[in-house]
């Protein structure tokens, strides 16, 4: 009988026939360039067949015929590029929820204010658009002193385009904001109000009157006691919000500082369905007495995931407030400035010995050299154990020492990259650091080296979300006035696609169903308008204008151009 029904296959081979298989695709995608990121340098294949949510296989057509019944659906490529879903090292995804409603006071190229003048237009046509009642806080992003064009601007200045409403503009580095003076006023913040630690309050020239910005430590208390939306409005906005990631190709974001009260938002968001994409949590480390012990880590339900914790121990290069000497004077004036911590050290060590003894992955906000050297010191004074295999992220790893990365190879860190700074502050960074140090900005060349596996991430809403502006900083450092900052840490192509793919996958302890096309893992998938790869750092600056056409999300399409 077994010979006869092979005798039978055989009759329906030979004449063109085919039976159907045993275990059918949904989906197969071929006749275009598919790209898998396995391995360390380009690896293709000819398709991918996809099957309840996972990749079912990955190799030659004509192989991928094999899993091709009466319901697959194949899907042509002509001649597009297929790359594994982008993941998200480091944003805070909850940002995307409400930058819908803020001003976007960003400088060009990101919005169009470059000067005071051109903060009040800004200001002024938005509340045109959408008057302001009264009482209500009108929210800004994107306010960089550093970009403008004549002098920075003070609270004197909002208060003439917004005299009666209380106006809050955030800093781009997401560290500090620029208030009016019924802001400041709200937040009772006078002359007499003290620094607080790790705090910066700007002050008018020879003056204690606060200018309006503040830094750090002086700026979160205003903004947690702010005006918010209602958890029902912010759930509204959740659809949109994704949209700014999935648009891009992400099919994984991260919320970066999680305050425990958007955690019940990510909560509730995830039990009503309203996530599409996979998001990743850090809470920050101020809330942990809430969180730890009390709520399950290291696996999704329902798209969200809680990754570990999150220090913020330094701020902004480009804001005066890293832990790194600077050349220049401080917020205040400061001669032999250093920036400040955020965190004293002992409670830094204590929060660090928790997240050991829980076994949970711990995010350090670290821009300065100061700041990286106090992450490795307190993890070697907890006698930090490699083999635990926890991989601890340093996030940001700007100003990274050769030293500080052998240390980091030796416990295992993840340096989280941020190579869009070469370009919006690399100008600056000279400024404020000097030549040397601005060239070693965030090293990717040296810690590929030593065998570091680096992701590289765009800060959102620091930076825009735009993956292909983030692989060309990688690979061209060029700063806005065509600087080149450290031609010798330049990634290759393919490294800044693995900083996006298969690397942050690792720093999630995903690499097993995210990062790649391999068989078993999720079919999370991006459909290019041309492969990356074709370019190299002669020709890069055409990857800017890469077009994502489509966005799969589990075998699940969820943006199309």
């Amino acid at each position: 009988m077994k010979k006869r029904l092979l005798f039978y296959a055989s009759l329906l081979a030979l004449f063109g026939c085919k039976s159907a298989p045993e275990n059918p695709a949904d989906t197969i995608y071929w006749g275009g360039t598919i790209v898998t990121m396995a391995g360390d340098s380009p690896q293709y294949a000819e398709a991918v067949a996809v099957k309840d949510g996972k990749i079912l296989f990955v190799g030659s057509q004509i192989d991928a015929q094999k899993y091709e019944g009466d319901s697959t659906e194949v899907r042509n490529l002509d001649g597009k590029t297929l790359l594994p879903g982008f993941i998200d090292p480091h944003s805070h995804f909850i940002n995307a929820t409400q930058l819908v409603t803020w001003v976007n006071a960003s400088p060009r190229p990101v919005g169009e204010v470059n000067s005071v003048a051109e903060l009040k237009t800004t200001i002024a046509d938005f509340i045109k658009k959408k008057p302001l009642k009264e009482g209500e806080w009108l929210v800004g992003y994107g306010y960089d002193q550093t970009m403008f064009e004549d002098r920075e601007a003070t609270c004197l200045d909002l208060d003439e385009v917004v005299p009666d409403n209380p106006v809050l503009i955030i800093h781009v580095s997401a560290h500090g904001a620029l208030l009016n003076s019924k802001a400041l006023e709200a937040a009772n913040i006078t002359a007499e109000t003290k620094d607080p630690d790790g705090g910066v309050i700007s002050r008018m020239p020879n003056s204690r009157k606060p200018s309006g910005l503040l830094m750090e430590n002086a700026f979160m208390p205003v903004f947690e006691s702010m005006p918010k939306p209602t958890a029902g409005e912010l759930l509204k906005t959740f659809a949109k919000a994704q949209e700014e990631y999935t648009k891009w190709g992400y099919t994984t974001a991260q919320e970066g500082a999680t305050t425990f009260d958007d955690l019940q938002l990510l909560k509730k968001a995830s039990a009503d369905g309203l996530l599409v994409i996979d998001v990743i949590s850090y809470p920050l480390f101020i809330d942990m007495e809430k969180i730890v012990g009390k709520d399950s880590f290291g696996s999704y339900s329902k798209h969200l995931k809680l990754g570990g914790i999150k220090v913020l121990l330094d701020g902004s290069p480009q804001g005066g407030t890293a832990m790194q000497h600077y050349l220049t004077p401080g917020p205040n004036g400061e001669a032999d400035w250093h920036g400040v911590s955020f965190v004293p050290k002992d409670v830094f060590f204590k929060v660090m010995q928790t997240c050991y003894d829980n076994n949970l992955q711990l995010n350090v906000h670290t821009n300065g050299s100061e700041a990286i050297q106090e992450m490795i010191d307190g993890m070697q004074q907890i006698n930090y154990d490699k083999s635990k295999d926890l991989r601890w992220c340093s996030i940001h790893c700007q100003f990274v020492t050769d030293p500080q990365l052998d240390q980091i190879a030796a416990l295992g860190l993840v340096p989280s990259f941020f190579t869009n700074h070469a370009f919006y502050w690399g100008d600056v960074h000279i400024k404020n650091f000097g030549q040397e140090a601005a060239e070693h900005l965030s090293p990717i060349a040296t810690a590929y080296g030593k065998g570091l596996r680096p992701t590289n991430h765009t800060d959102y809403s620091v930076t825009p979300l735009d993956p292909f502006m983030t692989i060309w900083t990688a690979v061209k450092r060029e700063t806005r006035s065509g600087r080149i900052l450290g031609a010798e840490e330049r990634a290759t192509v393919y490294q800044a696609l693995q900083m996006l793919t298969s690397n942050v996958a690792y720093q999630y302890h995903e690499e097993a169903s995210k990062g790649t096309l391999e068989a078993g893992k999720l079919a999370d998938l991006v459909i290019l308008d041309k492969n990356p790869l074709d370019l190299d750092e002669t020709t890069i600056d055409e990857v800017k204008n890469t077009k994502v056409l489509e966005t799969i999300k589990e075998g699940v399409t969820v943006y199309k151009e």
